[in-house]
């Protein structure tokens, strides 16, 4: 299954209504960019938190055009407690 394909049901379920609490998805997503995807589950439910990785430091992504909420940033590599303390957050 491409990641274009995996990303659909995740689409129609936010269509549709489906409560999503949380979206952790790579920046660059083949097919429709991690932001993109992020605002369009968001968009019919604004509850919906989005938590992004990326191998590009956070500078580096916003010198190249992007814009993301730092805390909503996680650099690869990560280490299990700071995917928990980045989880954490997101929710909070």
């Amino acid at each position: 299954m491409s990641p274009a394909t995996s990303v659909s049901p995740l689409l129609k379920a936010a269509e549709n209504g489906s409560r999503i609490d949380l979206v952790f998805t790579d920046v660059v997503v083949r097919g429709l960019s991690g932001p993109e995807l992020g605002s369009r589950l968001a968009s019919p439910n604004p509850a919906t938190r989005i938590l992004y990785m990326s191998g590009y430091s956070s500078e580096l992504f916003e010198e190249n055009g992007g814009s993301l909420p730092a805390s909503s940033l996680l650099e690869k590599p990560f280490s299990r407690p700071a995917l928990l303390f980045a989880v954490h957050a997101a929710m909070s």
